[in-house]
């Protein structure tokens, strides 16, 4: 998988992602509009009908006690054809106020009666209508149709496209907001302009809480799609990352794993070569060569297979009670001729007073000689190394100090990766396969233990081993 493939893979993934947000939101879009609407053409339906029972509760005012002249004409479209006309001779039945109120939607006056109506009409609007009827007769409307919000009302009269208020509630302030308008009277003989004027002041908070059963599940899905993708994103470059070290990994196997083949094949044809003098010095010297570089292939074999063992979880560690100051000093002092030879200096600190821990000795000696090893490698020409223990906070401290190259800060958490190994170009000058310190991690970790590492550039590295110990 190479990164041209990567970036393509992931500029489709993106442009994806970005596409089905933008559905959604238009989705949530659209139905916060299309609720809206329908919350408008409610507050439309309850203005008609508000409307409506204030010429019934005028006409209901009107005939009160007194008796009905010449004819009424009821309609009742719930029970009488629209067509019916029902007509009450006053010299024979003289109807109640319930007689003719009950299930009205519109009440006409007779012709004899006109009178009566031009009269009603006549009177000023704040006598027709009482607010406090008004607004009750409001909120039982909205309730019926299912707003149940706060509400401001007023009476207006429009003219010229100007609007007069000639009644409106104490804190009506319809800036901002969209009023809904209704004539008032529409059966009036000659209507005046006068509007009944509605708006809500939580009318948003009302359509957003009414759109929330649907933009939940909206955002949870595109959250989680959202999420999704970073993931898959992220564990391929991860993986293209882990690919490459990998590769790195096997052309520098190949390069390590070379060079001791070659020295042994190169000593073994040359004691195989007659024409070569086989002297007891020179048969000596070329079998250390082979030894050696044997040993050496060996070890490098074995750094494999413990990698691979871990990995697999197949390996079982064996816990003793041990002593860490004997484990130290024991694979300092063994280390210490590697010091001698390449004329560095190794200093010992052994501070630790509750030394004592559960660990197993073969394993966690390697820890000690593969950090040793590494700040070895990565002195430069005269190593320089200082090892000491001490307590803290009921732990025992192993600190190994080198003043060598040191590591910069962005390869610093990757040092315990496998297979990684800082950049140094296409120099081989330090052996290895990038699995000793992943090793030494993973021991560290079996053993309940914590291992970090400080370092600086040009100034050298610190590790310390954090183990709990056993008074």
């Amino acid at each position: 998988m190479n990164k041209r493939f990567v970036y393509i893979l992931g500029g489709v993934m993106a442009a994806v992602v970005i596409l089905l947000i933008l559905v959604q939101f238009m989705s949530v879009r659209r139905n916060v509009e299309l609720k809206e609407a329908y919350f408008h053409n409610l507050v439309n339906s309850t203005l008609v009908n508000v409307v409506r029972r204030l010429e019934i509760e005028e006409f209901k005012e009107s005939l009160s006690v007194e008796t009905v002249e010449s004819f009424i004409v009821v309609k009742d479209s719930a029970n009488i054809d629209a067509s019916d006309t029902l007509f009450f001779e006053t010299n024979d039945y003289n109807p109640t106020l319930a007689d003719v109120c009950v299930g009205v939607d519109s009440v006409e006056f007779s012709r004899g009666n006109m009178d009566r109506r031009m009269c009603l009409q006549r009177r000023p609007i704040l006598d027709r209508i009482d607010s406090t009827i008004l607004r009750s007769i409001i909120f039982q409307e909205l309730h019926n149709n299912g707003i149940d919000i706060n509400f401001r009302c007023a009476i207006k009269k429009q003219y010229t496209g100007i609007n007069n208020y000639v009644w409106k509630d104490p804190d009506y302030d319809s800036q901002g907001f969209r009023e809904e308008m209704m004539m008032l009277f529409p059966q009036d003989i000659h209507p005046q302009a006068y509007v009944l004027a509605i708006y809500f002041p939580n009318k948003i908070d009302y359509i957003r809480q009414q759109v929330g059963m649907f933009i939940l599940p909206s955002f949870l899905l595109t959250s989680i799609i959202l999420l999704v993708f970073i993931v898959t994103i992220h564990v391929i470059v991860r993986q293209k990352k882990v690919s490459q070290i990998k590769n790195d990994f096997i052309n520098n196997m190949t390069h390590e794993l070379k060079t001791p083949i070659s020295t042994i094949s190169l000593a073994s044809q040359m004691l195989k070569d007659n024409s070569f003098e086989h002297s007891k010095s020179s048969i000596g010297h070329i079998s250390k060569v082979i030894y050696d570089e044997s040993k050496r292939l060996s070890h490098q074999v074995e750094k494999v297979l413990q990698m691979a063992v871990f990995n697999e979880g197949k390996l079982k560690l064996i816990f003793n009670e041990l002593k860490v100051n004997d484990i130290v000093y024991q694979v300092t002092e063994n280390f210490g001729f590697r010091f001698k030879k390449e004329d560095g200096e190794l200093n010992v600190d052994l501070q630790a007073t509750f030394d004592c821990v559960k660990a197993d000795e073969v394993h966690f000696s390697n820890v000690i000689f593969n950090l040793l090893d590494n700040a070895c490698k990565y002195s430069g020409g005269n190593p320089k190394i200082e090892v000491r223990t001490y307590n803290e906070n009921h732990n025992i401290v192993i600190e190994i100090k080198d003043f060598g190259i040191g590591i910069a800060k962005e390869h610093v958490k990757q040092i315990f990766d496998r297979f990684y190994r800082v950049p140094t170009g296409n120099v081989h000058d330090v052996k290895g396969f990038g699995l000793g310190l992943s090793y030494v991690h993973k021991v560290i970790e079996e053993h309940s233990g914590i291992i970090n590492v400080e370092s600086s550039l040009g100034k050298g590295t610190t590790f310390r081993i954090y183990l709990p110990a056993k008074k």
